[in-house]
């Protein structure tokens, strides 16, 4: 009997659910391309705000838009929060990423996830990016 999404226990599913976060995460570092897309729905979409800037796109061009070069980029998230119904999750977490191991921007990011085949993949994400300082009450509970 194959592990299926009705054996598996909550505390199973997040863990499932923070694995895939990990995979973006070591996917942005390592600007790999391919395991970003194995991750997403190609069919959903990225809406970010840099700066109170937005833009859209579809997700199966997000591994296209990261950027290349030699500089060290990484994505740290805080506190997250996940939470699951059924074959739908979302996690929530305060972020910074870093390029060469400096604060580039800072913000708060929202992940929708959709299992489909056994598997957890992204197919929603939603975040602010501010650069400069934060303010002194920024992720207070």
């Amino acid at each position: 009997m194959g592990d299926t999404r009705s054996e598996r226990s909550t505390a199973q599913e997040k863990e499932v659910i923070l694995a895939t976060v990990q995979r973006l995460l070591d996917s942005i570092a390592n600007r790999d391309k391919a395991g970003l897309s194995e991750i997403l729905v190609p069919e959903g979409s990225a809406t970010l705000s840099r700066d109170h800037q937005v833009s859209h796109t579809q997700l199966r061009d997000f591994p296209e838009k990261m950027p290349g070069g030699t500089s060290r980029m990484e994505e740290r998230f805080h506190d997250m929060l996940v939470r699951i119904d059924d074959d739908v999750a979302v996690a929530v977490a305060q972020y910074d990423f870093l390029v060469d191991g400096e604060v580039h921007h800072w913000g708060t990011s929202i992940l929708s996830f959709l299992e489909q085949d056994g598997q957890w993949r992204i197919c929603a994400i939603a975040d602010t990016g501010r650069s400069g300082p934060r303010p002194r009450n920024w992720g207070a509970k």
